[in-house]
């Protein structure tokens, strides 16, 4: 599924597309930006959702768009590839003061994180 930037949260737009069936959303900036330094975060309300989501630029996004309309079909995949195997994963962990149990997760992770 394709849909646009707006001004609902990240979360809110990934939950409603997988909850009309979308198995990938694809989110298309509604501005012209360098969308490799906006990250599509947890707000603290993304328990749950089970289907990747990327952001893409403004220009590719509307060339998208533009041809599944006159398509009127297409089907859109997307490879989530480990360009390079390694013994170590760098990691960064955001919580959010909405949820409760964000401190819980942290206290519990020192102990898997060796």
């Amino acid at each position: 599924m394709i849909a646009r930037r707006g001004g609902c949260s990240f979360v809110n737009k990934v939950r409603n597309a997988e909850r009309a069936g979308a198995s990938l959303l694809v989110v298309v900036d509604t501005r012209v930006e360098n969308v490799t330094n906006v990250i599509m975060g947890d707000d603290g309300t993304g328990t749950g959702i089970r289907i990747p989501a990327m952001l893409i630029g403004k220009t590719d996004g509307e060339m998208l768009i533009e041809f599944a309309m006159q398509q009127k079909a297409a089907t859109l995949s997307a490879e989530f590839a480990v360009k390079e195997k390694s013994d170590f994963a760098d990691i960064e962990i955001w919580y959010s003061s909405n949820n409760v149990r964000s401190l819980d997760f942290i206290k519990e992770f020192d102990r898997y994180a060796h």
